[in-house]
């Protein structure tokens, strides 16, 4: 425990310093803060006519603010994803930071949460076994499992890195990988890996050596721009190479040309193999893009998900996500044993292999997953997804 109040004194102490511009930046939002409350101690006087808000305009400032923090928070996030999986060393402080502002900004939801249900004494019923939380019938206890969980997983993160850092030890991959992305579909992998091999294929170490503007013919541009530059070419009067070597450009050549050598790849299918061993994407229900993780063009199998938006006002029938996701199977856009490892293969493979005793004192009784080699087999014809 005596390392744990080291480092928190030491946060404590991190947040009191500053200089002078500093502490006129805290007073200023300090200043915003008092304000805020001002206005919410009149609120709780008049009740949420003070809001202007009417059944026909029941969402307002706090709602529009909320969202957008969500969207803020999420962003936060997926800077994690070049800093520790793809070992991008120099991003390593700015996914602190990230974290860090996804913390605060999720806290923010839950505050504007809390103002907008306009009794902030009837909060407590929101809190799971304490009050009256009305799950899974009540949409908003939904909202407050996914924040609190949001928040908790980004707390974690940040406190981690920092801990680690603070005792000067390297994190361990185990305890922040695997990732699991909710919500993006893995259609959107499919992109984001192909993406990423298009991008290795052009500026990998090799190839972006054919980028190298030392390699230029100077005289052969020089031609080039006078022939057809037009009065461009006529309003330079110096070498044109020269003149484009003086433009304040910012930036430098760095000492590694090579933008994927921290990932110790060299080959597309390196990057496939550390994508698809890195990853999960979250499917919703009735997602038939589901069927694009296991595409044979895709290299090797992708790790999808079974994550249904229960809460989402197009689920028809809260207890029919499962079954409604089976009829894909029904439909011919996925085989029985596709299915199965979307809803529970998967799953039972990203819990266990952060924790292999995660289901252990459970009902829940698994064999260690073996992940798929190699590319799928050919999957029976069925009609095209839309």
């Amino acid at each position: 425990m005596l390392p744990l109040y080291r480092f928190t004194t030491a946060t404590i102490r991190a947040m009191l310093r500053g200089g002078r511009d500093y502490y006129l930046w805290v007073a200023f939002l300090l200043a915003w803060i008092a304000l805020g409350a001002v206005a919410y101690l009149h609120q709780l006087g008049v009740g949420l006519f003070a809001t202007n808000m009417v059944d026909q305009v029941p969402w307002g400032a706090y709602i529009a603010n909320f969202t957008y923090l969500v969207g803020m928070a999420a962003a936060a996030v997926m800077l994690v994803i070049p800093a520790y999986v793809y070992h991008d060393h120099d991003l390593h402080e700015v996914v602190v930071l990230g974290e860090l502002l996804a913390v605060a900004v999720l806290t923010m939801c839950l505050m504007f949460i809390m103002v907008d249900i306009g009794r902030p004494d009837r909060f407590w019923h929101l809190i799971p076994v304490i009050g009256r939380f009305n799950w899974p019938i009540s949409i908003l206890s939904w909202d407050v499992i996914a924040l609190n969980g949001y928040l908790a997983l980004n707390f974690y993160i940040t406190t981690y890195l920092l801990y680690t850092k603070f005792q000067g030890k390297q994190p361990e991959r185990k305890k922040y990988v695997p990732f699991v992305f909710l919500e993006c579909g893995v259609s959107w992998a499919v992109q984001l890996l192909n993406d990423t091999i298009e991008h290795w294929e052009k500026r990998n170490g090799d190839a972006i050596t054919h980028l190298d503007p030392a390699r230029l013919d100077k005289d052969a541009f020089a031609s080039l721009f006078g022939r057809y530059g037009g009065r461009l070419a006529e309003l330079i009067e110096t070498d044109p190479y020269e003149y484009v070597r003086r433009l304040p450009v910012h930036g430098s050549t760095p000492e590694n040309i090579d933008e994927f050598a921290a990932m110790g790849v060299g080959s597309a299918e390196g990057i496939v193999e550390q994508f698809s061993r890195s990853f999960f994407f979250g499917c919703e229900g009735d997602d038939r893009g589901v069927v694009s993780a296991f595409a044979p063009s895709n290299r090797t199998e992708l790790r999808a998900l079974f994550s249904s938006d229960i809460g989402h006002w197009d689920v028809p029938d809260m207890a029919r996500v499962v079954s409604e996701s089976y009829a894909m199977v029904e439909a011919g856009y996925l085989s029985a044993d596709e299915w199965r490892r979307v809803v529970f293969a998967n799953p039972v493979e990203m819990y266990t292999r952060a924790n292999p005793s995660f289901f252990d004192g459970t009902r829940v009784r698994v064999a260690p997953v073996t992940p798929p080699a190699g590319p799928p087999p050919p999957r029976r014809p069925g009609p095209p997804p839309h």
